[in-house]
């Protein structure tokens, strides 16, 4: 295998493996939402209609910023998306440039015979 495919190859693997930690991110996130949404409803037997505006208005807002953060089009996951774009094609460039410099080095060669 090249050198440019086993370093594909290991960039691919190191990025699925941050989206399989981001995965496992945003479900202790939604955990730690839906533990403080029931301590919220506790006092009105776990029901959401139960509760005053101000409890629901509170739940709300905490799956708001869940989603904000954690959501598949939340900070996380764009900032993620970003950074492996940009791994990427840094890769695609210094594939490119090692194959440049190849091609001079055979021109090279072949003119010195």
């Amino acid at each position: 295998m090249s050198t440019e495919n086993s370093e594909m190859v290991a960039l691919l693997k190191r990025q699925e493996q941050d989206r399989k930690d981001l995965a496992a991110g945003v479900f202790d996130a939604w955990q730690s939402v839906k533990e403080n949404e029931k301590k919220l409803l506790a006092p009105y037997d776990g029901e959401q209609e139960h509760a005053p505006k101000e409890v629901k208005k509170a739940i709300i807002q905490g799956r708001e910023a869940y989603f904000e953060e954690w959501g598949s089009d939340g900070r996380l996951a764009a900032v993620m998306s970003e950074r492996h774009t940009i791994e990427r094609e840094a890769l695609v460039r210094r594939t490119q440039i090692r194959e440049e410099i190849q091609q001079r080095r055979d021109r090279n060669k072949d003119r010195e015979r």
